[in-house]
């Protein structure tokens, strides 16, 4: 089996440049966004274990939700999730962005910037309705009409329309086999 490790992930990401991209600076340029330390949550604990290992390998320029770093990681930039377009204009598009992404509304400035200028998604959960239901709320133009509707069906405990036909699967059973929406809250990965 597979080890999914800060390690083997880095790899990964820098490892597959070079097949994809023909002429590349020494080293990625990559931005990190995501939550970070202090921040209390296990996407930032993840993500900051990650950025020690992208640091060895590339140029990261982190972009987070604005506490104070809890680590000085040399050739780090550290910006907040609201300077991104500046971030963009002053030191150009980079190689590659890595979006991790929760399933709170902590994550909806990390959704916008997804969608916005595209990327890898890392995301921490397999059902990303927390995150929409509270973009739902909090930032209506990341939820489709589409979405808004299987919401609210999810809420009623019924099978979304599309799929009446699958009368086999007890409504109450439904969501936790399918519809998990990770298709449009990961759109732009």
């Amino acid at each position: 089996a597979d080890e999914y490790t800060w390690d083997t992930v880095a790899d990964r990401v820098v490892d597959a440049y070079p097949r994809r991209v023909r002429s590349l600076p020494d080293r990625l340029r990559v931005w990190l966004v995501s939550p970070m330390p202090p921040t209390a949550s296990g996407v930032a604990d993840y993500s900051l274990g990650l950025l020690h290992e992208l640091a060895r390998r590339a140029d990261v320029t982190v972009l987070s939700d604005g506490d104070e770093p809890a680590a000085n990681i040399p050739g780090v930039r550290w910006f907040r999730y609201a300077d991104a377009e500046a971030v963009q204009s002053a030191f150009g598009a980079p190689d590659v962005r890595i979006m991790a992404m929760g399933n709170s509304e902590y994550h909806i400035p990390v959704a916008r910037l997804l969608q916005r200028f595209g990327g890898i998604a890392i995301a921490h959960d397999v059902r990303l309705t927390g995150l929409l239901a509270a973009a739902r709320a909090l930032a209506p133009e990341l939820v489709s009409d589409e979405v808004a509707a299987a919401l609210d069906d999810e809420s009623r405990e019924q099978r979304p329309q599309r799929h009446e036909a699958h009368r086999w699967i007890a409504p109450h059973d439904y969501y936790r086999a399918n519809s998990l929406l990770t298709g449009h809250a990961l759109h732009g990965a």
